[in-house]
Parts: structure tokens; C-alpha cells; sequence
């Protein structure tokens, strides 16, 4: 059922789905100010990946500006690039690496 939701998610973008999304990113972003340490690491992110601190109106309007073409960019390069995997228990059943891999694109 994961390898078909993957390739299914590499097809066609649900425009109800990309808003919930967008929604609950917003939600946590938003939330995620009420504490401080989380404020802190999210500042820390910032400054290493971007040099600076994003306002919390250019994140929104970040989060609001991707659109169904970029999540199926995103989701097409994730495809194809070679899958992680892991498992706790017990391996017997669970397919090879190589065929998963198959399955999903």
C-alpha cells in the first residue's frame, strides 16, 4: 500500500489535500512560536540553511506559494533517487530493496 500511495503521490496532486497541507504547515509553524526552545531552533535552522531569520509572513507566504507542479517535482525526485528503508521486527516478508524501488516508480 506505501509503494502504491508513493507512485500514486508522483502522478496527480489533490488541490483539497495540497490545502490541508498547506493548513496544518501554517498551524505548526505558527504554534511552534509559543515555545521558546522551539523558537530557538527554528531561528538556528534559519540562520544555517538560509543565513538569516525568516519573518513568519515570508514563511506563509512561502508555504502558500508551492503549488501541485512543485510537490510533484519534489515527489518525482524523491522517487527516483535510490529508497531508505527500515524495519523493526522481525524481515522475512518484507520485499527486496531493489523491488520496492521498482514498485514506487
Amino acid at each position: 500500500l506505501i509503494c502504491d500511495e508513493v507512485k500514486r503521490g508522483c502522478q496527480v496532486i489533490d488541490p483539497t489535500e495540497l490545502a490541508r497541507a498547506r493548513a496544518q504547515l501554517k498551524a505548526n509553524t505558527l504554534m511552534g512560536l509559543e515555545s521558546t526552545s522551539a523558537r530557538c531552533e527554528q531561528a538556528a535552522r534559519q540562520l544555517q540553511v538560509f543565513g538569516r531569520i525568516l519573518s513568519t509572513g515570508e514563511i506563509i507566504s512561502q508555504i502558500d506559494a508551492v503549488g501541485p507542479e512543485d510537490v510533484l517535482r519534489a515527489a518525482h525526485r524523491i522517487a527516483t533517487s535510490p529508497p531508505t528503508f527500515a524495519c523493526i521486527g522481525p524481515d522475512g516478508k518484507i520485499a527486496p530493496l531493489d523491488a520496492i524501488a521498482t514498485r514506487i516508480r
